[in-house]
C-alpha cells in the first residue's frame, strides 16, 4: 500500500491507523479494509483490529481450507504443536476446515507510545510468521497423511 493513510481511514480506529502505520514502517505491504478493521500481509498473514478490547490479531492462514477427510488426523496434531508454542496457538476450525496460527496483542486502557506499541506488534508479527514457518510444513504433512499425527514432536525445524 503506497499512502498508508487514504482518506477512507479518516473514520478508523486509532488502533488500526496505529498497526498500519506501524507495519508500513518495517516495510510491509499492507491491505486494509478500514471499515472491518481488518488488513492483509503478503499471501498469508492477516491482521484483525478489536476496538472493544483495543487488541490486534493476526493470524497465519493456510491459503486452502483442510479437506474434511484431514481434520481428525489435526485434532490429535495440534494440541501437540500448541504444546511447543508460548505466544501463538495453532487453530483449526473443524466446521469450515481453516487452519491458521494466531498471535495477539492486547493494549486495553494502556496509553503505549507509538514506537512501543509498533514493536509489540512486530514481534506479534514475528512470531506468526516464525510459527508458521516451522509449523506449518509439519501441518502439511499430517493433511497429506505423509505423518502420524502423533509423531510430531520428532519433525519440528
Amino acid at each position: 500500500m503506497t499512502d498508508p493513510l487514504p482518506e477512507a481511514a479518516e473514520s478508523a480506529s486509532d488502533l488500526l491507523t496505529a498497526s498500519v502505520r506501524a507495519l508500513v514502517a518495517r516495510g510491509r505491504s499492507v491491505e486494509v479494509d478500514w471499515e472491518l478493521e481488518t488488513f492483509v500481509l503478503g499471501d498469508v498473514v492477516m491482521g484483525v483490529v478489536m476496538s472493544s478490547s483495543r487488541s490486534v490479531v493476526l493470524h497465519a492462514v493456510r491459503p486452502q481450507l483442510v479437506p474434511a477427510g484431514a481434520l481428525v488426523n489435526l485434532v490429535e496434531a495440534v494440541p501437540r504443536i500448541n504444546t511447543r508454542l508460548s505466544t501463538s496457538a495453532v487453530e483449526v476450525d473443524l466446521g469450515t476446515g481453516a487452519l491458521s496460527v494466531r498471535a495477539g496483542l492486547e493494549i486495553g486502557d494502556v496509553d503505549v507510545p507509538e514506537e512501543v506499541f509498533a514493536a509489540l506488534l512486530g514481534n506479534v508479527l514475528d512470531e506468526v510468521e516464525r510459527a508458521w514457518r516451522v509449523y506449518g510444513p509439519v501441518l502439511e504433512a499430517v493433511i497429506e497423511g505423509r505423518l502420524d499425527p502423533a509423531e510430531v514432536a520428532g519433525h519440528w525445524e
